[in-house]
């Protein structure tokens, strides 16, 4: 016994009652819950959606991502974790689903799309993105990673870690 206390999984967990899923095949989904939208996967009924947010938004600040589990015919356990990123637009190279940008400490850039590195000079498309990338970062952090992630058509989740 190291005498520590174990690191929370959940910042809010709820027991929600959702009637609309029984008899459903459905035995756990995610939702992302931002500003204004809630998205599952898999698809379930908007109405859950916003029940299960109203339950766990008196507990946690949007955005975060909440799974939920099946516990009977009609009770779901919902556990949230507050998401430390943002939505944004941003145009990419057709296909791509990750763009990182990478400022490191003594200078430099490196641009990075689907986990391969890309050399300047950039063709249009990544030249804008990674100019997006770089301004944002550069904004919060002398070295950082930005990284997004194709959330769907020109909507991307942008984290941005200092190095």
């Amino acid at each position: 016994m190291s005498g520590l206390a174990r690191a929370r999984e959940w910042d809010a967990t709820a027991l929600v009652e959702l009637s609309e899923l029984a008899g459903e095949p459905v035995a756990t989904f995610e939702l992302v819950a931002r500003r204004g939208r809630l998205r599952s996967e898999p698809s379930v009924p908007a109405a859950v959606l916003e029940r299960v947010a109203a339950e766990l938004d008196a507990e946690v600040a949007r955005p975060y991502v909440a799974r939920a589990v099946r516990q009977g015919e009609t009770e779901w356990l919902v556990g949230a974790v507050e998401l430390h990123s943002e939505e944004i637009e941003l145009g990419g190279p057709a296909g791509a689903t990750s763009i990182e940008v990478v400022r490191p400490p003594g200078g430099g850039r490196h641009a990075i799309v689907d986990g391969e590195d890309v050399l300047e000079p950039f063709a249009v498309l990544v030249r804008a993105a990674v100019e997006e990338l770089d301004r944002r970062g550069s904004a919060r952090f002398e070295s950082f990673v930005a990284r997004a992630d194709k959330v769907a058509d020109d909507l991307w989740d942008l984290t941005i870690d200092p190095l």
